[in-house]
């Protein structure tokens, strides 16, 4: 049987967009066929297909009978593409059945419901075939701890198959203790495959863990020690350990540990895991949390990697660092040792900072308790300018006791080319390159738009009318629409040392947005810059991209108000990123020639910005997003829509081509996290965490299936 979507409260349906907007929450539409017939009783498959924007898509079914007003509840969890694909049992005497299709405001398109009854053994195929596929695809210590044993399908294979289905379900919003209790915990189960693992260690290293006094109370410090599944460390006071300054040489990896942090008992184990694996690290730091005054585990701070930018303007590392003593040497401890002043020295000597062998190792996982119980204490961050600046880097440094705001100032006066692509969309052009023209405030710059086939005639006059100022140019490209290869083209006849890709639907905000981006573009190992894009009506359009969740890639903070922090304020501060948008992109003109530009053969509408600065990144380079250089941007009002067949089959063979060249870097963006949810970039918790935790093996799927790891 078909069921069509009607209104019933909470939800408006605009035929003439043919979205469905949840105007409040919780909001439910009715499920009816066309001629009002009865609905179906006993076990049933749905299936629809949505496409949803919002924050919570939790969905449900709420199903009401005549037996006493009885209501039943189902979850209907959702692929990542779309995909409501469920087996349920409905009762007998419905009068009404309601879909709930998202928990949180926004808009949702979907399919008509086909809701289908079913045989005893079709119902036992699609149970088991989603319980057996989870089984195979998902790790085996993922499965023991969703509750899945090898028992469970055999003597509750309903239990089973909502589990299975919970791994299936596009993001559904978590609580923090539910994410520790499903993902987290570690259990006498690992505890016994971390023993197993340091027995088979032919040798240790003694890590010499120093306690800082911050907050002068350690005692949950040194109990937290206490704990430790890996036993080959010594503990040190700052001044005791200082006062064994001779031997640093020898004594390698240090942890340094602020007095007010709370160890994981398997924090030094996971520590020392990756000192083994890799002899060219100079700094291994990890994600943690805050303990409340009951103790309670609350605040998760996920962390990016290794991001220069993003450190000089907080310290987002934490009261944990381990380092590296033979790379550090000739640093200068003292008893002022402060762990932020510390990382920022370490930059220096790290990549992609530096070119150096030396790298920085990001841990995905809680390993420290934040239990600072006093008041916020900022970081001393003056030494960031102070680095900067003995660097010889001319910066305007602002400190607003949350974050630095570093500005770069050119160095020198380059030619900047600002590459605008159109065809016609005069109302867009016209006001894109009067902003530029009478808004920014870097001086040397030059403008040519690229004429992709105009043939309206207020553009042909526009076009005649604008050059006669001497700064822009006008350069006719006579064939179809392809991106990538109008800049490269207009990129052949641009005059300046630096490149700037512009959409024509963008208007400048910031009149020092050229000299910002120029600025961050001359530091050192910098590829490509991007700009902060908001809407029209003030919310973010870009904060840069992520790379992968999203299926391939998506912008981050999208509908954010304009000037909030976003999830550790990373909305509105400098960072280190896999990749910006072209439609504000600034690039050296050396590096876009040796990279033979944006690929004009396999990405000629989309992802020709993300695959450029993915290659930028292959080749040591960093990728920088500003939030400081903002732009409006009105998304891609150029090229319309992918709304026809053909448009469709083009965008699906882009976004392969990218799934297929950067597999690698889709799998885990450096910038994102692991646990956090992949389905979309929001910094939500993740409900199938993609960490590999060096106590668990890959194992058989039998193994898998009956525990044997």
């Amino acid at each position: 049987m078909v069921f069509n979507l009607f209104e019933k409260e909470g939800a408006g349906y605009d035929a003439s967009a043919s979205t469905w907007f949840v105007n409040s929450v919780p909001a439910t539409v009715s499920l009816k066929t066309v001629n009002n017939a009865g609905y179906p009783s006993g076990w049933v498959s749905i299936r629809s297909k949505l496409e949803r924007k919002g924050s919570d898509f939790s969905a449900k079914l709420i199903v009401k009978t005549s037996s006493s007003g009885s209501v039943f509840l189902f979850d209907l969890p959702v692929s990542l593409n779309g995909n409501l694909f469920e087996v349920i049992c409905l009762p007998d005497d419905i009068v009404s059945i309601e879909f709930q299709p998202m928990n949180s405001l926004g808009s949702f398109k979907a399919k008509p419901f086909e809701i289908i009854k079913i045989g005893f053994l079709e119902r036992l195929y699609r149970q088991y075939f989603r319980v057996l596929t989870t089984y195979y695809h998902q790790p085996s210590d993922k499965v023991y701890k969703s509750g899945l044993r090898w028992h469970t399908p055999i003597f509750s294979l309903q239990k089973a198959y909502a589990i299975s289905s919970s791994f299936r379900s596009y993001s559904p919003v978590l609580a923090y203790s539910n994410w520790i209790e499903r993902f987290d915990k570690v259990d006498s189960r690992d505890k016994k495959k971390i023993r197993k693992v340091i027995r088979k260690w032919t040798d240790t290293t003694t890590l010499h863990v120093v306690i800082i006094d911050c907050s002068g109370n350690s005692q949950g410090l040194k109990r937290s020690l206490d704990t430790q599944l890996y036993a080959s460390f010594k503990v040190w006071a700052l001044t005791e350990w200082l006062s064994e300054r001779t031997n640093f040489s020898e004594q390698g990896w240090v942890v340094f540990i602020e007095d007010y942090v709370q160890l994981r008992c398997h924090a030094l184990f996971w520590l020392n895991s990756e000192i083994r694996r890799n002899s060219k690290l100079a700094l291994i730091y990890s994600d943690h949390d805050r303990l409340d005054e009951s103790g309670d585990r609350i605040d998760p701070v996920f962390k990016p990697e290794w991001s220069p930018e993003l450190l000089f303007a907080t310290n987002y590392i934490g009261g944990l660092i381990a380092v590296n003593l033979n790379a550090l040497l000739p640093y200068e401890f003292t008893e002022n040792l402060n762990l932020y002043e510390l990382a920022i020295n370490v930059t220096k000597i790290t990549k992609p900072y530096a070119d150096s062998v030396y790298e920085v190792k990001r841990i995905p996982a809680v390993l420290f308790h934040d239990a600072w119980m006093g008041s916020y204490q900022p970081e001393p961050s003056f030494f960031v300018k102070d680095m900067l600046e003995k660097n010889g880097v001319s910066v305007g440094f602002y400190n607003n006791l949350r974050f630095n705001k570093i500005i770069y100032k050119p160095l020198g006066n380059p030619l900047v080319s600002i590459i605008i692509p159109t065809r016609d969309m005069l109302h867009h052009l016209e006001r894109c390159v009067f902003s530029v023209l009478t808004q920014t405030l870097y001086s040397n710059f030059e403008i040519l738009i690229v004429d992709n086939q105009s043939n309206m005639d207020e553009t042909l006059q526009f076009f005649e009318k604008i050059v006669e100022d001497e700064r822009v140019k006008v350069i006719p490209y006579d064939y179809s629409f392809n991106y990538s290869a109008i800049n490269n083209f207009a990129a052949s006849k641009a005059q300046g040392d630096f490149l700037c890709l512009l959409n024509n639907d963008t208007e400048v905000i910031t009149p020092e947005w050229l000299d910002i981006m120029l600025g961050q573009l001359q530091q050192p190992n910098v590829g490509a810059v991007g700009a902060k894009l908001l809407f029209a009506n003030g919310t973010v359009q870009h904060a840069g991209d992520a790379v992968g969740p999203g299926g391939c890639a998506d912008h981050f903070h999208i509908g954010l108000d304009g000037d909030a922090p976003g999830y550790q304020s990373r909305a509105i501060m400098a960072q280190d990123l896999s990749a910006v948008t072209a439609a504000c992109l600034l690039t050296s003109k050396e590096i876009f020639n040796q990279l033979n530009g944006l690929d004009e053969e396999n990405l000629a509408v989309a992802f020709n910005d993300v695959d450029y600065c993915l290659r930028i990144r292959e080749h040591g380079k960093r990728i920088v997003f500003t939030p400081y250089a903002k732009l409006y941007h009105h998304e891609s009002a150029t090229r319309g829509k992918d709304d026809s067949p053909d448009k469709v089959a083009r965008s699906k063979m882009e976004a392969d081509y990218m799934r297929t060249r950067w597999k690698q870097v889709l799998r885990d963006d450096p910038f994102y996290n692991p646990n956090l949810n992949y389905s979309r970039p929001d910094f939500t918790l993740s409900n199938s965490p993609l960490v590999d935790k060096p106590w668990n093996e890959r194992v058989s799927f039998w193994r898998k299936m009956f525990f044997l790891d």
